[in-house]
């Protein structure tokens, strides 16, 4: 069991030059106030404050309330199974001094990764009728509560708690209640018909398509068949196990683990006020929002990285209680995580840079050690991403379809996949560095999508308000290894390299918000400022993260789809309507 009461002079980020930083911040916050428009923000303000809530409370003729029900019910099954067996899996290894949080944390991981791969194998098997699947995960479920029964959690539970501040604070109290409203809006949200895109197109298309044909199979006429579909094959299992509307809550179910993972990382490396103002900047994020209404991947993307970064921060902590298989459990959720997007997999290199970086700082230790480290992460990563590549060298002759298909197969004329790269809003890296506006835009995107006033691509204002308070920590020295703080900023500058290079597409950036959220919770609410510094700090952010609320409110307003959950109107009259998801 993991101790509670730890050196924390090691984990707090640096001390803040607190004057520098005051008047600077206090600058920075009036310029980002102004760029952002003063009546941008007062108007999504009072647009919330003229919204009727009684509006919301007015249950209409078509209101399904059994099927919403239902829906919830298969969603908790679903993600508690995968979450228990996840933890069995992960108990066989007996890794020492993970609380029980953590095992169940890692065992959804692991549960959710094992659903997707185990859809897979069935519907290459051509076992994919919705009532194979209904049997076999269900037996499955049966089967890990069976196994549960012989060792009961009740008794871990009542011994296991998250973190909290004590008593809580009216700061805590009202960061809480926001959170909790965000809750309910994103499943009212996730409940409604889908409308974006890319969902209709193939993220719940193909499943639905592999399910009526009960078989996996080749599809080239499709350009995004050949992509990785961890969290595709989840909706397939929602699809089977409760219809669309339990798919479609599986992005926000998704983004409830994540909460419970800055949770699991408070408990550990932090405490509670750190924890949850960290969760706030994160779901107070309209692009976080906007994943879970729409049916998207990347907040399952987001999860598998999030986890991987946790489980390596523990590993490195904690390194005399962790064996070498350690890091290969950090390298499934890296591989899990690249078998939602090809993106994901440019974890694989940051993630053993931040490895080398440690044995060579540690003192008395030979750095060599990091070789097989790294050597059984990337192995364990490549392992769990490549049963898609397998797949695709099977149904296409090339293991990465349709990327430079030409060069696999030899064959002109096929997919075209710089059409999917320019989709993808891949960036011209000759553009990038040859001319002005291009290397400008490496870093001003994805913030200027606020000015362009981009609901589905906005961060909000207050990630940006912040992010110059990680400028001005000093350094901490005399460690033998980077601190907790120095490993989530190398992370954290690390995606956003690769992802700046990659890709001009701002959702693409989701998977890295958590981390951000974290390291701004970090250096806002630093204990060297003081009990009364940091409740006034809490307050500052909770401000900030309010206009964030409202945006989120607004466009969740204006799509409309709380009306089909609420029986105010039909799906079919809803779908009627123009959505900002349909090319024009």
């Amino acid at each position: 069991m993991v101790k509670n009461k730890q050196d924390i002079s090691e984990k707090d980020p640096p001390a803040l030059h607190s004057h520098i930083a005051a008047a600077f911040g206090t600058c920075w916050v009036v310029l980002m106030a102004y760029l952002y428009g003063f009546d941008r923000l007062s108007s999504a303000v009072t647009a919330t404050l003229a919204a009727d809530p009684a509006i919301l409370f007015n249950v209409g003729p078509h209101l399904d309330l059994p099927r919403l029900i239902a829906s919830l019910f298969w969603l908790a099954c679903l993600f508690g199974a995968a979450a228990l067996g996840g933890r069995l899996l992960l108990r066989c290894f007996k890794f020492e001094d993970l609380s029980f949080h953590e095992e169940i944390l890692f065992g959804l991981g692991i549960g959710l990764g094992a659903c997707s791969l185990l859809a897979l194998a069935l519907g290459l098997a051509g076992v994919f009728s919705p009532i194979m699947l209904r049997v076999f995960f269900i037996g499955m479920g049966i089967v890990v509560l069976s196994l549960h029964a012989w060792h009961p959690i009740s008794k871990d539970i009542l011994a296991s708690q998250l973190p909290t501040s004590g008593k809580i604070s009216p700061s805590s109290a009202i960061a809480g209640m926001l959170i909790a409203a965000l809750v309910l809006i994103n499943l009212i949200g996730a409940m409604a018909p889908p409308v974006f895109y890319d969902t209709l197109v193939y993220h719940l298309a193909l499943p639905k398509l592999y399910l009526i044909n009960h078989r996996i199979f080749p599809t080239p006429h499709n350009v995004y068949s050949g992509v990785p579909f961890n969290t595709e094959m989840l909706y397939a299992v929602g699809l089977a196990l409760g219809g669309e509307s339990l798919a479609t809550l599986i992005p926000w179910g998704l983004s409830i683990a994540i909460l419970y993972a800055i949770a699991v990382w408070a408990r550990r490396f932090a405490d509670g006020q750190v924890g949850l103002i960290a969760a706030l900047l994160f779901y107070s994020c309209p692009m976080v929002a906007i994943a879970t209404w729409f049916g998207l991947v990347e907040l399952n993307w987001c999860f598998f990285n999030l986890l991987a970064v946790l489980a390596l921060l523990i590993g490195l902590e904690r390194s005399a209680h962790f064996g070498p298989l350690w890091f290969m459990v950090i390298g499934v959720f890296a591989g899990l995580a690249g078998g939602v997007k090809y993106n994901a997999l440019t974890i694989l290199g940051g993630i053993p840079a931040l490895l080398l970086w440690t044995r060579i700082r540690r003192q008395g230790r030979d750095w060599t050690q990091w070789a097989p480290e790294a050597g059984l992460f990337l192995l364990a990563a490549l392992v769990a991403v490549s049963p898609w590549l397998l797949k695709n060298q099977v149904f296409y002759h090339n293991p990465i379809f349709p990327l430079f298909n030409e060069f696999f197969t030899g064959a002109s004329g096929g997919p075209d996949w710089q059409g999917l790269l320019q989709d993808a809003h891949a960036r011209n890296l000759r553009a990038t560095f040859t001319t002005w506006r291009g290397f400008t835009d490496l870093f001003s995107v994805p913030w200027s999508k606020e000015w362009e006033g981009s609901g589905m691509h906005s961060t909000g204002i207050a990630l940006l308000l912040f992010i110059p308070w990680l400028f001005f920590a000093r350094k901490r020295s005399g460690q033998e290894a980077p601190s907790v703080y120095q490993s989530l900023s190398w992370i954290l500058a690390f995606n956003w390299a690769t992802w700046g290079l990659s890709s001009r597409l701002p959702r693409f950036f989701i998977f890295s918000i958590p981390l951000l959220a974290i390291l701004l919770a970090m250096s806002l609410l630093s204990r060297s400022g003081g009990a009364g510094f940091r409740r006034s700090i809490a307050w500052v952010v909770i401000l900030a993260c309010i206009p964030n609320c409202c945006l989120i409110f607004n466009y969740w307003f204006k799509l409309g789809g709380w009306k089909v959950v609420l029986g105010q109107e039909s799906r079919s009259e809803y779908l009627l309507h123009g959505q900002p998801g349909y090319f024009t």
